[in-house]
């Protein structure tokens, strides 16, 4: 899939020049909607980024209405237009949009770092096909054709694992994610022995809070922070239909100090990487 620009962070990005070109000349987004005549809401959709396939006819009417032409400023114009072009594109992703819930994929495969929290179950970047399948079963997904899709993409997301850009990822494990029965020993010892291989990476840190640590901030549930090289950081958290993206400064700062607390209550990553080998023994 490569590590090129996502549509997904295109329309995004897009999105948020827009919004900063409108500001920029006092506008409010009622004045904008009037002057090119869209109907109402449409600025408002633009801008938060609900829209796949914004027409490059609209993003250069927005462009003359904010000032930004050929005449004066063309390099600017030209590279909104471009991106504007880049973000009608098709994700890597989108092949399984029948049975993705959102665009996360896209996100993920962008970011330059990724923190994860997992109190439950085990990260999806580092699931082997049969935890992966299991927990879909477990999820009351029958249809084997679906399953087989839904691990398929589960693990295409993992390629970004293996690429020489590769991502920075923290990943804070609860321990009941790891004890918890499923499937054979030997399936359970070979999901083990992929969190093992995957800490062995350079890029990656895992580690593990034991459930003898008691109460603590992580309990309320699995989130993920990306951050980027130009965009704003996004806190993710998975819900039961679709995900729930989080944006506001105040959100990214609560969930960063939230993570740094959870990384303080976890063992070592040099424990950790030793639990995990012990757990690996005691499997096997």
């Amino acid at each position: 899939m490569g590590r090129t620009t996502d549509p997904t962070v295109c329309r995004r990005r897009l999105a948020r020049l827009l919004r900063q070109l409108r500001e920029q000349i006092g506008m409010t987004a009622e004045e904008a909607g009037k002057q090119l005549e869209w109907s109402k809401g449409k600025i408002s959709r633009i801008e938060s980024g609900q829209f796949k396939l914004l027409r490059l006819a609209d993003v250069r009417s927005a462009l003359d209405l904010y000032g930004v032409t050929e005449k004066t400023d063309p390099a600017k114009r030209r590279a909104i237009l471009e991106l504007a072009r880049q973000a009608r594109q098709k994700g890597w992703w989108e092949q399984w949009s029948d049975i993705l819930k959102d665009s996360y994929p896209g996100f993920e495969a962008e970011a330059v770092r990724i923190a994860t929290w997992h109190p439950l179950v085990l990260p999806g970047l580092f699931q082997t096909t049969d935890y992966a399948g299991a927990l879909i079963r477990a999820a009351g997904i029958c249809d084997e054709r679906e399953i087989e899709r839904r691990v398929e993409l589960r693990l295409s997301r993992q390629r970004l694992l293996t690429e020489p850009n590769m991502p920075q990822i923290a990943s804070v494990i609860g321990e009941e994610a790891l004890l918890r029965p499923w499937g054979t020993p030997a399936a359970r010892l070979t999901q083990i022995q992929r969190l093992v291989d995957a800490d062995a990476l350079d890029n990656v840190a895992v580690q593990i809070v034991p459930v003898d640590s008691g109460l603590h901030g992580g309990l309320g549930g699995s989130f993920v922070i990306l951050n980027f090289t130009e965009d704003p950081s996004i806190v993710y958290l998975e819900t039961g239909n679709q995900g729930l993206y989080l944006e506001r400064q105040e959100d990214i700062q609560h969930y960063t100090s939230l993570f740094r607390r959870l990384t303080a209550t976890a063992l070592s990553a040099d424990d950790s990487h030793a639990y995990l080998q012990d757990l690996a023994r005691r499997i096997g």
